[in-house]
């Protein structure tokens, strides 16, 4: 509402700029010990393309983080279902 004389939300409060993102954080995924960015590549980096054995490794990391992360939740379930039973049968 800028038009009856008040400020921008952000203008007034030391907000960043478009060009000034470098002091924001950036989104990170780590997966055993490599770390992987969802910020566009620079102009250095963007000329190297990754080898197709590095994203075939990369790939593998996350199927078996994914996998690891499905075997948790099925013990997760598991648990919760054992819970139910006992609260059910306790309560009788």
């Amino acid at each position: 509402m800028t038009g009856r004389g008040q400020k921008h939300k952000r203008g007034e409060r030391g907000s960043i700029e478009e060009g000034q993102s470098d002091s924001k954080r950036t989104n990170m995924v780590a997966v055993k010990g490599k770390t992987f960015t969802t910020e566009p590549p620079t102009t250095e980096n963007h000329h190297k393309e990754p080898s197709l054995m590095y994203l075939r490794e990369m790939l593998v990391d996350i199927q078996i983080a994914l996998n690891n992360i499905l075997l948790e939740n099925k013990k997760i379930n598991e648990d919760v279902k054992r819970t139910k039973i006992h609260c059910k049968q306790t309560a009788n």
